[in-house]
């Protein structure tokens, strides 16, 4: 690949990344889909080659992780299996292990 171009897939992703952790920072999007994006944070750091990107997003993940387990202390009264399943797997120390 021509430097140019990788230069630019490369900023594009950083963007990329930005724009997810802008949208895990919407509370009404967080409160839906808050372990879907933490898993998303996890998969890029725990996969990225770049070690500078694989570190930007382990951070951005682990403040919303942060967010994650405050806001989900407790399971709910009379919860889905699909709610228990989201709050079991988020609440897993992988995005908050360094």
């Amino acid at each position: 690949m021509k430097k140019s171009k990788a230069l630019a897939r490369d900023k594009a992703i950083r963007r990329g990344l930005e724009f997810i952790y802008r949208t895990a920072c919407d509370d009404a999007t967080f409160a839906e889909w808050g372990h879907d994006l933490l898993g998303c944070f996890h998969c890029i750091a725990s996969t990225s080659k770049d070690a500078e990107f694989a570190s930007r997003a382990r951070k951005l993940g682990q403040e919303r992780a942060r967010l994650w387990r405050r806001r989900n202390r407790v399971v709910p009264k009379n919860a889905e299996a699909e709610t228990i399943a989201n709050l079991v797997f988020e609440r897993s120390p992988r995005i908050t292990s360094t």
